[in-house]
């Protein structure tokens, strides 16, 4: 099993940040409060080089609050209930006695409800501080709608309920902005050749990726040519599971680069062999997304070059974040048979 790690949508230079959330109008306090938090207890967790900096920060992350509204209303709705729909009379064959059976089934049921919807929409904005060099703007917007019965009472929503509406809201839009902002991780099961390859296999299974690729070209080639699809599968997975725990991109890319020539090797070798897909494809893809994120990486050190850090002092310093109107606009940077596999 590998841990994958996808690059996330922009790269966040770090290694020191600062959030910062404004908003066009007013606003419960705790939303600004809650945005601000999922979002710095996130990328912490998911990215072990960043560190929070309110005061000198590297790269600096605007969270501007353009829209946040809730709209009230009641309707009638249906659900469906188990209840009696009749009866049937049943004749027992035997004896002749006659009795009744209630009936029951599913029905839709309308009941009174009071139902909350809920939209919020926020730019985002990722700036190297140094250079003032926008490196990602985008806008979210999220709806949520909240229903609840209400029977004969009032149909006016509390406090409370709108309050619950707009935290619901600001938990939801962070899960979308995280989803550019950090990789997503998950497990992969994975298979290892047996056989010839048994011990690189237990090597890679220990996390011994540098004894176990030693060992995988010091081996002696098989007697069928097309056999040696299997080492380059393995030495293709020896390179993929350590490249999800480089935080350099570039040394991501060379490690992904590597596992996806293997692993076309291995599959040009051997084309009906199932296992050497699905790595394949997969490396291809975290590839063509560690790409992205090296060639903004790229263009940001150039900019570097050709606009040095300012005087902070002087009169081309660089702007100061603040609140964006909704109408402001900026354009984003995006920037043999022993040998088969067996499942490890």
């Amino acid at each position: 099993m590998i841990e994958v790690r996808t690059s996330p949508g922009v790269y966040l230079p770090g290694p020191t940040f600062r959030t910062q959330v404004f908003s066009t109008k007013p606003v419960n306090p705790r939303v600004p409060e809650l945005q601000q938090q999922s979002i710095e207890q996130t990328l912490l967790r998911n990215d072990p080089r960043l560190k929070v900096a309110p005061t000198a920060a590297d790269t600096s992350i605007d969270f501007t609050i353009t829209d946040l509204a809730a709209s009230p209303g009641v309707e009638t709705r249906t659900r469906q209930e188990y209840r009696k729909t009749g009866e049937m009379t049943v004749t027992d064959p035997e004896t002749g006695v006659s009795r009744t059976e209630d009936q029951y089934s599913y029905v839709d049921v309308p009941y009174r409800a009071l139902v909350i919807e809920g939209r919020m929409s926020v730019k985002c904005e990722v700036t190297d501080v140094a250079t003032g060099i926008l490196l990602y703007s985008d806008r979210f917007d999220e709806r949520y709608s909240d229903a609840r019965e209400v029977g004969a009472g009032p149909g006016t929503p509390s406090v409370d309920d709108l309050n619950f509406v707009y935290l619901k809201l600001t938990d939801n839009m962070a899960d979308r902005i995280l989803a550019q902002l950090c990789p997503r991780v998950y497990s992969e099961i994975v298979a290892l050749p047996s056989g010839k390859l048994k011990e690189a296999s237990k090597l890679m299974e220990s996390g011994l990726w540098s004894e176990a690729l030693t060992l995988l070209s010091s081996m002696p080639a098989f007697k069928d040519p097309k056999d040696d699809a299997y080492p380059f599968y393995s030495i293709g997975l020896r390179h993929e599971a350590p490249a999800y725990k480089a935080l350099d991109p570039f040394e991501k890319k060379l490690q992904l680069e590597r596992a996806v020539d293997n692993y076309r090797r291995a599959a040009e070798l051997k084309p009906n062999e199932n296992t050497f897909w699905a790595p394949k494809y997969r490396a291809e893809f975290v590839l063509w997304q560690t790409n992205g994120l090296v060639a903004g990486r790229a263009f940001r050190r150039s900019e570097e070059t050709w606009f040095p850090s300012r005087d902070q002092s002087g009169p081309d310093c660089r702007r100061e974040q603040r609140p964006v109107s909704p109408d402001q606009e900026s354009n984003a940077l995006r920037p043999d048979a022993d040998n088969q596999p067996d499942s490890g």
